[in-house]
């Protein structure tokens, strides 16, 4: 198949690798940019743990002096790839849920924290952890360590292959991201040129924004594995 990843870099380039590897060929439009942004870095005396819903926290994170004082909590991460990046930045006590907010949320009750919960995060935010967390008796504060800047417009070469046909499927890994990308879409009265293609997505939450697309496929699990069984099945019809 021809697929379009419109996820952000380096995560971008990494998942059309692992798409080329599966036989798929793949274009890169990245919807979203990443922006670190600079935290204060004093102590923070009431933080018993910390929570990342995203790798892209800890990336943010990593390099800065807040990073020392957090670096012998608990840390707990909504998946397992953001474990990864929590042990690869030095967090030795990681606690990873199975993918989901819901998940992530048992995991910290289950904990019996002490102290407040330090949730770095980015800008924008799907759900409400924290609120959702208090009737439980556990305290926290956000800390916003990243900002993704949306695309103001689809590059060139991408609205080509759209407006030609070439391309069969568009993988969309967020709701922002879908709604950038059809924003951008929109833009260059381009919609009419996706009813031939294939959403797939991480996220039935996109659903609602991906109507111009002929089909929309929801990936069974959030993980980007199971979003690749989706790839291979529709190629396989």
């Amino acid at each position: 198949m021809e697929l379009l990843v419109t996820r952000a870099e380096p995560q971008a380039t990494q998942t059309a690798q692992r798409l080329q590897a599966l036989g798929h060929s793949v274009t890169v439009a990245p919807m979203l940019e990443c922006e670190v942004l600079l935290v204060p870095d004093e102590p923070l005396h009431h933080a018993g743990a910390v929570v990342f819903t995203s790798s892209r926290a800890v990336e943010a994170l990593t390099g800065q002096p807040l990073l020392d004082t957090l670096i012998g909590l608990p840390a707990f991460t909504v998946g397992d790839k953001t474990a990864e990046a929590a042990k690869a930045s030095g967090f030795s006590d990681v606690r990873s849920a199975s993918g989901t907010l819901e998940e992530l949320k048992t995991t910290i009750k289950q904990a019996k924290l002490q102290g407040e919960l330090m949730y770095l995060a980015g800008q924008e935010r799907s759900g409400d952890l924290l609120g959702d967390l208090e009737p439980f008796g556990i305290k926290g504060q956000i800390l916003e360590v990243y900002r993704m800047r949306a695309a103001a417009s689809l590059p060139d070469e991408i609205l080509l292959k759209l407006r030609s046909g070439v391309v069969d499927g568009v993988l969309l890994y967020s709701l922002r991201t879908a709604e950038v990308f059809m924003r951008c879409v929109e833009h260059e009265n381009a919609t009419e040129s996706l009813n031939s293609m294939i959403a797939f997505s991480l996220s039935s939450k996109c659903k609602s924004v991906l109507g111009a697309f002929h089909h929309v496929m929801v990936a069974r699990t959030p993980t980007e594995s199971a979003l690749f069984d989706l790839t291979l099945r529709k190629s396989e019809l």
